[in-house]
């Protein structure tokens, strides 16, 4: 649509319960929230434009993890590895205030390059870290695109 720009919409609250990543993405691929069906699993620079109160890992503070580098060796270093337990400004948590859910580790859609794992997002440390599609569990906050 001309001069209007998509905004990102997420979804609030998301998952009650953990789950694995496959899971998590089919989740979000079917998810019917909100009166929209279009949700899908964010990208975790997605994710980590909702970081607040943890400069390094916000975007663009000197963490290296973005979408555009992915790789645990050349991205990831100890800009990386967050904030104090649960100081975040919104009751403890490190994301926008107001928002709901369990303060935890969410998954993205970003593979760590060169691997089969997958990045995530721990938001009562605000810091990063990569786990197996099968291995972990963890919570699933979905995103969609909204043109209003």
């Amino acid at each position: 649509m001309s001069g209007q720009c998509a905004s990102p919409e997420w979804q609030d609250p998301p998952s009650s319960n953990s789950m694995g990543w496959q899971n998590a993405f089919n989740y979000c691929e079917t998810l019917s929230f909100d009166g929209h069906d279009d949700w899908r699993s964010p990208t975790i620079g997605e994710l980590r434009s909702l970081v607040r109160g943890c400069p390094d890992t916000e975007t663009n503070g000197p963490c290296g993890l973005t979408d555009d580098c992915l790789s645990y060796a050349n991205c990831h270093d100890y800009n990386c590895d967050g904030c104090p337990l649960l100081e975040g400004p919104s009751e403890g948590c490190y994301w926008p205030d107001g928002m709901q859910g369990t303060c935890g580790y969410y998954h993205s859609s970003s593979l760590r390059t060169g691997t089969s794992l997958v990045w995530s997002l721990n938001f009562s440390y605000a810091d990063f870290a990569s786990h197996t599609e099968t291995g972990v569990s963890t919570y699933a906050r979905c995103i969609r695109y909204s043109t209003q």
